[in-house]
């Protein structure tokens, strides 16, 4: 991604504001509107559903979707099983994959009972806005048309296929990329909570911002031009490892599972701008020998729990899986391994390569790269998840 780009259009945003709000403010308004009004212990659920999204117009129903209306008639018909297809989709210990699969399985044989109705047009925007509307303050509002506007404006690798799981996967990744640059933001803060009456959303995660910072991007401001002056990268020679012997008290264990939480909190941040650092690098070197098409970002397109990030290939064409660990710290900071990347790393020692970003300046985007090549287990000193730290050969 092109952050002086980014910078730009924030800038454009800002200066801009009062005309956008305008235009975008009922989408805090929704979600208030939601929350102030949904009661899942209701005996009237069609009434409840009518005034929980009256606001939600401009997000549920366009020329080409009528998510809201068919919502509506299919829980005047069953209303029990649209609660039940709702709650499954706020199930958050499924998968999203899964949990869409569900209420699609459960909602489509009652749109083919409706008259007049061929398709219960519930598709990946129609579920995060539902999505938003119970948990603002960890999803983001999604528009295919949006996103593929946005990702050409800001240079951001990511080729969209229709209906694709991966274009979702990648959107949110690069929410989380603008993120940390908008909290840092005081006056577009100021302005933004300044909009928010008793009548809105408080936003206090800032996502619905973020994702109305991309839509203004996508629709409201002229596309502009400025040179990417990401800063060079340095990539060190291949290090030895050396094992952290550390020293853990009785309470090591919970002491370790904290910080792995803490760690993980914070990942989507520093750790997705490193592993983009990281994607480009290697996209650039495949462009070089034709081989572009071979690099893949599978933990933003497939999921984080493949045991690495990122697969790629050498000079020579053999395949590469990079797991990427990043800190804005020296290299000798410990980092830690997951058992997935552990098992993954023995099984294939001649092409697994843990890249660790050192030095990384999440905002400039440049920083320092040390590889290790091989299984981790030489690293791995706690069961379970693992910490380790790499010295310099």
């Amino acid at each position: 991604m092109n952050y002086d780009k980014l910078k730009t259009y924030i800038s454009a945003y800002k200066e801009n504001f009062d005309q956008i709000s305008k235009q975008e403010l009922y989408k805090w308004q929704a979600v208030k509107q939601f929350q102030d009004h949904w009661d899942d212990q209701t005996d009237d659920i069609v009434q409840m559903l009518e005034t929980s999204l009256a606001k939600t117009e401009n997000l549920l129903h366009d020329s080409k979707m009528m998510a809201r209306g068919t919502l509506l008639l299919m829980a005047k018909k069953k209303p029990l099983l649209v609660m039940q297809a709702l709650n499954i989709l706020w199930n958050e210990e499924l998968s999203l994959e899964n949990r869409y699969k569900l209420f699609s399985d459960i909602i489509r044989p009652i749109a083919l009972e409706l008259d007049g109705v061929n398709n219960h047009h519930h598709r990946h925007r129609a579920l995060f806005v539902y999505l938003c509307l119970n948990y603002p303050e960890k999803y983001f509002l999604y528009k295919y048309g949006m996103v593929k506007e946005a990702v050409r404006k800001l240079d951001y690798p990511l080729t969209l296929k229709k209906g694709s799981w991966s274009n979702v996967y990648g959107y949110f990744n690069l929410c989380e990329l603008i993120l940390p640059v908008v909290r840092k933001d005081d006056e577009l803060l100021r302005l933004h909570f300044s909009r928010l009456d008793e009548t809105c959303y408080q936003d206090p995660e800032q996502h619905i911002l973020v994702q109305d910072i991309i839509y203004a991007i996508a629709v409201h401001l002229d596309e502009i031009q400025v040179v990417n002056n990401d800063k060079s990268y340095d990539i060190q020679a291949v290090l030895k490892a050396k094992p952290a012997y550390l020293n853990f008290n009785n309470n090591s264990s919970q002491l370790v599972q904290t910080d792995f939480e803490r760690l993980n909190q914070t990942r989507h941040q520093l750790g997705a701008a490193a592993e983009l650092f990281v994607y480009k690098i290697e996209l650039e070197k495949a462009r070089r020998i034709g081989k572009e098409e071979l690099v893949e970002y599978t933990a933003r397109d497939k999921g984080d729990g493949a045991g690495y990030d990122i697969k790629s290939i050498d000079e020579n064409g053999d395949e590469r899986l990079i797991e990427v660990k990043a800190t804005s710290s020296s290299l000798e900071t410990p980092f830690y391994i997951t058992r997935n990347e552990l098992e993954l790393s023995k099984q294939n020692p001649g092409n697994y390569y843990l890249y660790r970003v050192f030095n990384f300046d999440r905002e400039n985007h440049s920083g320092e790269i040390a590889i290790f090549q091989g299984s981790l287990d030489q690293l791995c000193q706690q069961p379970a998840t693992y910490i380790s730290k790499l010295i310099k050969a």
